[in-house]
Order: structure tokens, then sequence, then C-alpha cells
């Protein structure tokens, strides 16, 4: 149901009305932390064990190989006549035969000649491998020792990786521990803000700031030159206080009389410093107000409608237009100036005139009138019976 006083703003503080506070940006929660542990040592390389040495099975050297010799000049005996009738000739084979025997003998002569030095290789070479045999025992425990170092170290170097290994997987458990609560934290205050943006007080402050900011965008048409438009029976001080008070309250930012457009407002509120201009109207449901008792005839003002365009080309303007009923101004004119007032407040933050109204009382709502209300109004002549004050 509609009341008075019915307040109109522009569109774009309108707007604000309908909006709520941006919501925050999720959290951005840290990278979990990762777990790097140190590579186990690989096996290490052992040497290759040592073979005991085998029997020493290199011949006595001869000084005259006989039996070698004895098998060359034997064969040569046999080729020699062979190659003779290869060649049709036995000269061929006796001089093939002579030039063996003569490498026989060379090879023979060379074999005793060598026979010292051959004699001291093999001496030496059985010298050597009965060393070998000696040493074997020692040779093997060196490598078992070396062996059994190699393998120690490793097992130490193991130890002390997968000892590091273990703390870092304790620390990385606290560090994920610590991750995970700084995530649920985050987290928590994360919707702790989303739904202190749903409150009601916090929504309804956030809309007060942002009317304030708003409000300084918007660029109100100025009011023109002087209107002769026909006057409401409560716009004359005479009648009424109300806009005596108005001008108590606000001086010279209340006009009266002035076009905006093509309209005529009945009282304007003009504050340029913080672009808030308002329409104060005062809302009659017919006139003539002595109807039927005059020579006039009966139009029906003001209902549920009848004033929309009107309104939409202040609002449209970046004009606020508050309409009160005709009773509301003539009974309560304080009550009427502390509506304006907590108005200009909630859109300024200016409270210089609401500060000197703290004993007044709020003014009570009524319902706005219909046209078929109007026509009854009209027919109990409801506006006669009205005493302003």
């Amino acid at each position: 149901m509609s009341t008075y006083p019915v307040v109109k703003r522009p569109q774009r503080i309108e707007a604000i009305f309908r909006e709520f506070p941006s919501e925050p940006a999720p959290p951005t929660f840290p990278a979990k932390p990762s777990l790097l542990l140190k590579p186990e040592p690989q096996q290490p390389a052992i040497p290759a064990k040592p073979q005991r040495p085998g029997e020493f099975k290199q011949p006595v050297p001869q000084k005259i190989p006989v039996k070698a010799l004895a098998i060359a000049e034997g064969s040569s005996a046999i080729i020699s006549p062979i190659v003779g009738a290869l060649a049709n000739s036995p000269s061929v084979g006796l001089q093939f035969f002579v030039a063996l025997t003569l490498a026989v003998g060379l090879f023979g002569f060379q074999q005793y000649f060598n026979y010292p030095k051959r004699l001291q290789n093999y001496r030496e070479a059985q010298k050597k491998h009965q060393q070998e045999v000696k040493n074997f025992p020692k040779t093997l425990q060196q490598w078992q020792n070396e062996k059994q170092q190699i393998l120690s170290s490793h097992q130490a170097n193991l130890q002390q990786v997968q000892l590091e290994n273990e703390r870092l997987k304790q620390q990385h458990q606290q560090q994920l521990k610590n991750w995970e609560q700084d995530k649920e934290r985050l987290e928590r205050e994360y919707q702790h803000q989303l739904k202190e943006l749903k409150n009601p007080l916090t929504v309804e402050q956030w809309r007060k700031e942002e009317v304030k900011q708003r409000l300084k965008s918007l660029n109100p048409q100025y009011l023109g030159y002087q209107s002769e438009a026909r006057r409401g029976y409560t716009e004359f001080p005479n009648n009424c206080s109300f806009s005596s008070k108005l001008t108590q309250y606000w001086g010279n930012k209340i006009h009266i009389l002035r076009y905006m457009g093509s309209y005529t407002p009945d009282f304007a509120y003009v504050d340029e410093a913080n672009c808030l201009f308002i329409d104060v109207e005062i809302d009659e449901p017919y006139t003539p107000r002595q109807y039927p008792n005059c020579n006039e005839d009966l139009k029906l003002t003001h209902y549920i409608g009848d004033d929309d365009y009107r309104d939409s080309q202040f609002t449209q303007s970046d004009w606020i237009v508050i309409h009160f009923s005709e009773n509301q101004v003539c009974r309560y004119p304080d009550r009427c100036c502390k509506f304006i007032a907590q108005l200009i407040f909630d859109l300024t933050g200016d409270n210089s005139a609401l500060s000197k109204m703290s004993r007044i009382n709020n003014l009570e709502f009524e319902p706005q009138w219909t046209e078929a209300d109007a026509t009854r109004m009209a027919q109990q002549r409801s506006r006669v019976s009205c005493n302003c004050k």
C-alpha cells in the first residue's frame, strides 16, 4: 500500500536501494608446501675380486730346440722334392732344400745365442708367479678391507640421508598443518566478510555511503525564472506555518515560485555544494478547497499515478521529489520538516537542521488516495475540516 510521504529519487540514486555491496575476491591461498627429499646414494661400485694365481705352466727354455729343428729339417726334406717335381727341375727342389736348411740352422743358432736371455725371462716369470701366489692372501684381504670400507661409507651416507629425509618429512607435516590452518582461517574470514556484507545494517550503511558518493555525480537542472503558478492553500504563510518553518531551518536554500523546466515546485530546496535539489510538494485530493460551495468545477488531484509523469521529469533532471499530504503539512509542519532533515542527513551527512529537532516526533505515514478516494473526500469536504497550525 502506498503511503505519504512519497519520496522519488533519480535513477542513479534509486538503483542503490536495489544494490548490495560488491563481494570481495576469494582469498588467494598460499601454495601448498611440497616435500622435496634428498636422493639416496646409489649402490657403490665394488672393485673386482682378485683371482687366485693358477699353476705356473711356462715351459723351461732349451739351449737348442732339437726336436723342433729335427721336425723342421724333416719337413724340408719332404717338401723339397715336391717343389722340384712341381717345378719340373730337381735343381729347384735342391735349392729349396738348401734354403730351408739354412733357415732352420739360422733359427737354431739364434735360439742358442738367445738362450741366456730366455732363461732369465723364464726365471723372472717364475719368480713373479711365486710372489703372486705368496701375496695372494694379502691381496685378497686388502680387497675385502676396501670392499668393507666402501660398503660402510655407503651405509653411513645412506643413514645420514634417511635421517635428513625423516626430518624433512616431519617438517613438511608441520608445514602442511600450518598451511591447512591458514587456509581454513582465510576461508573463515572470507565467509565472515560475505556474511557481514549481507547483514542488513551493513547493507544500509553501505547504501548511505554510496548515496553520498553518487549524489556528487548528479547534474541537477537549475531553477529558472519566476513563476506565476497558482499556489495551494497550505503554501501561504498566513494559512500554514510550513513555509515559514522551511525558511527557518534552511534559509536561502528554500525557493518559492521558480520554474524547473516547465514545472513549478511548491517549494524547492537547493544545495548546490552537495548537488542536492529537492522538490517539496503538498498534495491535495481535489480543488477547489471550498467545493462544492464555489463557482469552480471539481478537479481530482494527486491520486495514485496522477503525478508519475511530472515526477519523472524531475527525477530525470536529477531532482528528488517529496510528496506530503495536505493533512500532514497542516497538522504536523514540524514533523514534515524533520522528515526532510532526516532525508538530507541520509543523503549528505549534514545534520545541521536535524540536530535541532530532537524533541520533534517522527511523522506518521498516511495512505495515498485513489481517484475514487479523492471523489469521496470531495463529497465529504475533507479539506475544509483540516485545521492548519
